[in-house]
């Protein structure tokens, strides 16, 4: 009997061996790690002379006047990370604030102060309440991860009545090793090592969450910079690499949510979750892919934690791709202006509280 255990656990082994070793020898290659932002503190980013390297968080937007990010028109960033002048972080006595953290998107590159939904947020909620102020926290490529060391060590000291949270795309971005390893003290998961389990999640991933038909929308780009880019591919798409991991796993995700959260309560503040728009909401209905499963993990989040949930990508199903998005992910300052007032709508009650 002990014999043929033995005997089972080798050929078990080998079995397993083989498969690896084949997996990595006819499979995809694996992503190369990226090391473009690995750089000192306060170094510029090889090719984002405006993001500069952060022991805090990785990398920060360059503090002082912005003229990149495909911005038409030169902003500030100031000392804390908020697209913004400096503030002073004692609030007047009947002023609220709201904070936006989240990645590009939020931030707003290829618009304008004034046309980013958060500018535009911000008129509509001054409309019903002069004292409301909206505070852009929003970095180009934030990850949840590096949204929670800037919440903790520098956006909460502008004392925010409201934080709106709106991490994902970065979150959802391969990487061959998560932001809390990589930048952090945090761990990769063991089985993302073997390339057959790498490939083997990617086709059930890609079975549950991919639409066979996706449209194909030609994007205009008239702005310069980012917007002359296209699109990315999408992870295990056609020939390209395959990612072990993203840089924020989804299980991470969760967590990471749940910190915020808990961060921005124990502050006395409200927590908000916000799902943005992708273009592939106005022709799919969805995004189609893995990103998916993030907001259903935001959503899920939300109902356990009973905090508010805006679902924007509603308002934006059956409009037109090319004159909302630059891309997938960014929209144009027609998209930020409806995503302004729909956010300032969903906020409307809170705003008139006074």
């Amino acid at each position: 009997m002990r014999r043929k255990i033995v005997y089972s656990t080798v050929v078990l082994v080998l079995a397993l061996a083989m498969i690896e070793v084949t997996a990595r020898v006819v499979g995809p290659g694996f992503m190369p790690p990226d090391h473009s932002r690995d750089v000192d503190h306060g170094e510029a980013l090889p090719n984002e002379p405006n993001l500069v390297g952060d022991d805090l968080t990785g990398w920060r937007a360059l503090s002082g006047s912005q003229s990149d990010f495909g911005v038409p028109q030169p902003t500030y960033v100031n000392s804390r990370g908020l697209r913004a002048p400096e503030i002073d972080i004692n609030k007047g006595v009947n002023e609220r604030r709201v904070l936006l953290l989240g990645d590009s998107t939020v931030y707003g590159v290829l618009v304008s102060d004034e046309e980013s939904f958060g500018g535009q947020l911000e008129d509509r909620l001054q409309a019903i309440d002069r004292d409301i102020h909206v505070l852009n926290g929003g970095c180009p490529g934030y990850s949840s991860w590096q949204a929670i060391q800037a919440l903790k060590h520098r956006l909460l000291d502008y004392k925010p009545d409201l934080v709106i949270i709106g991490t994902l795309w970065s979150d959802a971005q391969g990487a061959s090793t998560p932001d809390n390893a990589r930048f952090g003290e945090g761990s990769r998961e063991i089985m993302s090592y073997s390339a057959a389990w790498v490939f083997t999640r990617s086709w059930l991933r890609r079975n549950k969450w991919e639409d066979g038909t996706p449209e194909n929308v030609e994007f205009r780009f008239e702005t310069q910079g980012m917007g002359d880019a296209p699109p990315p591919p999408i992870e295990g798409s056609g020939n390209m690499p395959i990612a072990p991991t993203h840089r924020v796993p989804l299980a991470q995700y969760e967590d990471n949510l749940n910190t915020l959260i808990d961060l921005v309560e124990s502050s006395g503040a409200k927590a908000v979750l916000l799902a943005l728009p992708s273009s592939r909401d106005v022709s799919l209905g969805r995004v189609g892919d893995f990103r998916d499963a993030y907001r259903e993990t935001m959503q899920s989040v939300s109902e356990e934690r009973g905090v508010d949930y805006i679902f924007s990508p509603t308002v934006f199903f059956d409009g037109r791709v090319n004159s909302l998005f630059h891309d997938d992910v960014h929209p144009t300052a027609s998209g930020h202006e409806i995503l302004g007032a729909f956010i300032a709508e969903a906020l409307s009650e809170w705003a008139n509280r006074g």
